[in-house]
């Protein structure tokens, strides 16, 4: 069949756009199959800006009557992710804790929740679950409250009205405030993020928002050393309302008789870095506080690591330290803030270790359990 010049340009032009059309509807089917296989939904869970406590989420999360708190339906798989027969993530938990162990909570937001890492590798199981190694006469078992978005006031909450219930002999406190601190304090002052200037598409569509957000990133970027329109918090200020909410937090916790541990916070963003992999470093902490520059960033979150040691200080808390001991690079953070795979093993390490050093918990465990025996003790907090 012999076709005109204008018909061949016709159905060029056609073929072009099947492609096109045909290659974006492979991407997007690709990456809400990614993410459905990872968080059981079409949105990241660690996403800070995403996550609000007090929001339910049909199918999968429910808006608690009693503390207003969002939780997660019990008995359910969210990607990669377990939901208990408690509600918590991780395997199923008597609600009678057995004779002869010894119970852990973790509480903490997307941290803890640690939605990137695949169910038993993620760092609260493997604390409680490598930590019998440095036991004997006794058995653990745990409870990982930690949810996305959650400041200490609401683990406060979520311990009071639910976890306390359990009987608790370990708390794993692990604050994540600061994002939440300066995007209030950013919004207030007249700043947005770039997922809260999303376009209509890349709401509908995953493929469109990655892109968005990509070109955001480096824009983002660009710009992460200049002053010159970016927000700048007082920082001091923030801190010091974080130290009102942690101690806060910590009456709530020791209104009973578990033990409480403070980790700092780990970072891929670190003062150390040469810049060029700080901004590489920064790129999701940049997606979501476009409006901070870099030097203010780690500022921020130095200050908070600072309230975290003198209140575990002045309170007399077990102190978990070395949060640089987890490299800061892609192996280990999968974005900014939160781990993969091997940032969680690190993190395990960090918490076990501490624990293991501490001559108050060994006390505690044999007060506590006297069959129990922790294998070395020492006052020296991890560095």
């Amino acid at each position: 069949m012999n076709l005109s010049l204008r018909q061949k340009e016709i159905l060029t032009g056609l073929f072009c756009i099947l492609v096109f059309v045909g290659g974006a509807a492979t991407g997007e089917i690709a990456l809400r199959l990614i993410s459905l296989s990872k968080f059981g939904m079409t949105a990241e869970l660690n996403e800070p800006d995403q996550q609000q406590p007090e929001k339910s989420e049909s199918g999968k999360f429910y808006k608690d009557p009693e503390t207003g708190l969002r939780l997660p339906y019990p008995n359910q798989q969210l990607g990669q992710v377990r939901i208990n027969n408690l509600g918590f993530r991780g395997p199923d938990t008597l609600p009678q804790k057995p004779d002869g162990t010894l119970r852990l909570a973790f509480l903490g937001s997307s941290t803890t929740y640690d939605a990137n890492v695949a169910e038993g590798k993620n760092w609260p199981h493997l604390t409680a679950t490598q930590f019998p190694q440095q036991l004997t006469g006794c058995s653990t078992d745990f409870i990982n409250a930690g949810l996305p978005g959650y400041s200490t006031n609401h683990m406060s909450k979520y311990w009071e009205s639910k976890v306390s219930r359990y009987a608790i002999d370990v708390v794993v406190l692990l604050p994540g405030d600061m994002t939440n601190d300066i995007q209030t304090a950013a919004k207030l002052a007249g700043f947005s993020g770039h997922s809260q200037q999303q376009s209509w598409l890349a709401k509908h569509s995953l493929l469109w928002q990655k892109i968005e957000k990509n070109i955001a990133i480096i824009q983002a970027q660009r710009a992460a050393y200049s002053s010159t329109g970016k927000f700048t918090p007082d920082i001091d200020a923030l801190a010091d309302v974080f130290e009102q909410r942690l101690n806060q937090a910590i009456d709530s916790l020791q209104a009973g008789d578990s033990y409480l541990v403070l980790p700092t916070i780990s970072s891929r963003v670190r003062a150390s870095m040469e810049k060029s992999e700080q901004v590489k470093a920064a790129n999701s902490a940049l997606f979501f506080m476009p409006y901070l520059s870099i030097p203010t960033l780690i500022e921020a979150q130095d200050r908070y690591n600072q309230v975290i040691r003198r209140v575990a200080k002045q309170r007399g808390i077990a102190l978990i330290e070395g949060e640089d001991n987890i490299p800061a690079d892609s192996q280990h953070f999968v974005d900014s803030r939160h781990f993969n795979t091997a940032g969680s093993q690190l993190m395990a390490k960090r918490i076990i270790k501490g624990l293991s050093a501490s001559k108050s918990f060994a006390h505690f465990i044999n007060e506590r359990l006297p069959a129990c025996q922790l294998a070395s003790s020492s006052d020296q907090p991890i560095r």
